[in-house]
């Protein structure tokens, strides 16, 4: 009824079979509705990468099983751009985009802020951005670049605005 063609999932259990198992099901409860099952790995989960992303949707299997990469994660998780590279194109269906400093924070606590409330917008932080995309297929970008501080201070029309401005321009 929404229009929605994805669902994004993460896996907070460590007990990995029981991850796996639940994801597969999740999957199988959404082909009736034609919507793609996508994996995010933000890296103070128990799905902390691309590759531990990878494993499980290798192992289940299927067809509507992806991965999104969201690109501070994917800076953030010491993931590979020669596996993005490698990895079937019909798993991506489209990338979270934003940026944050190049620098990785050295705490979960400080991971989690900036995932959720201090990212930068495209073009304006120290991610490769352009490396990461150029691994990817051609998919659709969605912005996540929540900023509590940016946000607070433009407010919500003129933070739109220029995410929208800046992202055209990145």
């Amino acid at each position: 009824e929404l229009g929605a063609r994805s669902i994004i999932t993460q896996l907070p259990d460590a007990e990995r079979l029981r991850a796996r198992d639940r994801f597969s099901r999740f999957c199988d409860l959404a082909l009736p509705f034609h919507l793609t099952v996508d994996l995010e790995f933000p890296s103070w989960t128990e799905t902390a990468n691309l590759s531990a992303a990878t494993t499980i949707v290798k192992e289940v299997e299927r067809n509507n099983a992806g991965i999104l990469v969201d690109t501070l994660h994917f800076a953030r998780s010491d993931s590979s751009l020669a596996e993005l590279r490698a990895l079937p194109r019909s798993w991506f269906h489209f990338v979270h985009l934003c940026d944050a400093p190049g620098e990785i924070p050295n705490s979960q606590e400080a991971l989690i802020h900036t995932a959720r409330a201090a990212r930068d917008f495209p073009g304006e932080g120290g991610i490769n951005l352009r490396e990461i995309l150029s691994a990817m297929p051609t998919v659709p970008y969605s912005l996540e670049i929540p900023n509590d501080r940016l946000q607070k201070a433009l407010g919500d029309k003129e933070y739109a605005r220029r995410a929208l401005a800046t992202a055209k321009k990145f």
